[in-house]
């Protein structure tokens, strides 16, 4: 489905106008937009060009390892009521209108494999922002799609992977209640996917990896030095990527042991009390604050840049 949408080149050119004034998804502003066959595009309207380098960045990384990407373009197109607008075009994927399930317990053997060999991918690149509204499902089998990366780098900081780290402290991934479920024995998982991917990244050549994360520097305005320190973190991620998931991997097999067969052990006990707060305070965040702070929070966020995108206009 993905090898039958236009390419960036393609999107780049392409003469659209806005279908609808709005598109209610999100943090950043969006409207449908045609060409003059009919065929319809999402464009969102985006003022920050780190966003669109971070886009642009990971369509090129993730090609490297041939997995699926909805590409994308730069576009500036004329909205109703707000003048020219810079944003970002892609070609409408046809979805099921629904997402993940918070619960993993409900997710399919393809979701659960689809969201494992994700996971190298999105930490490599740094892409901390994977809630379950990031994914849109795809096709009679309801494969999980992430399309939007536009956080892309934003964590490059963060080096520790842990089945907690999240993406600040409001916004946890929805992978991360898949990695609950199988450190407390609820579920099984086969890592060997996983593993292939983390080899794919692995045999990506260097001098690829730093010309792109080079571009995306350049893109956001970064002065030679900062590209350089980029480029170095980037590498550096890539080359310490298998020890990361191998650690994580071993991490919660322990917790797996220690949830079949107990330990009294005084620093065992401590760590279970430890991982049963920070438990609880996952699961709130992503089955329940979710949806009544953060999907609030975007469209108020949403509809203030939209007004400054009108007074720009």
């Amino acid at each position: 489905m993905l090898g039958r949408l236009p390419s960036g080149t393609a999107l780049a050119g392409v003469e659209v106008r806005p279908e609808s004034t709005s598109f209610e998804s999100g943090t950043q502003p969006s409207v449908i937009v045609k060409d003059a066959s009919g065929q319809r595009y999402f464009f969102k309207m985006v003022s920050d060009k780190t966003l669109i380098a971070a886009e642009e960045l990971a369509a090129e990384v993730r090609a490297m390892g041939n997995r699926p990407t909805v590409p994308i373009a730069r576009r500036r197109i004329d909205v109703p009521g707000m003048g020219m607008v810079d944003g970002m075009i892609q070609a409408i994927v046809e979805h099921m209108g629904s997402r993940l399930p918070s619960d993993p317990m409900l997710w399919s053997l393809l979701q659960r494999e689809v969201l494992l060999r994700e996971h190298p991918w999105e930490w490599l690149l740094a892409n901390l922002d994977t809630h379950a509204d990031q994914y849109i499902l795809v096709g009679p089998s309801s494969h999980p799609l992430n399309i939007d990366w536009d956080h892309s780098m934003v964590d490059i900081e963060v080096t520790e992977l842990t089945r907690f780290t999240k993406r600040g402290v409001a916004i946890a991934p929805i992978r991360n209640l898949l990695y609950e479920a199988y450190a407390k024995r609820r579920l099984r998982l086969d890592f060997y996917g996983l593993r292939r991917e983390v080899a794919k990244i692995h045999r990506i050549e260097d001098g690829a990896l730093a010309a792109a994360v080079d571009r995306y520097g350049q893109a956001i305005g970064a002065a030679e030095a900062a590209r350089r320190v980029l480029v170095e973190k980037m590498l550096h991620r890539k080359h310490a990527l298998r020890r990361s998931f191998e650690v994580l991997i071993a991490s919660m097999r322990v917790e797996r042991s220690e949830a079949l067969h107990g330990s009294k052990s005084v620093m065992a006990g401590a760590r279970r009390a430890v991982t049963q707060v920070q438990d609880v305070w996952q699961n709130l965040l992503v089955t329940v604050l979710h949806d009544r702070l953060f999907r609030p929070f975007a469209k108020v966020y949403r509809m203030a840049l939209k007004r400054k995108a009108r007074e720009r206009g």
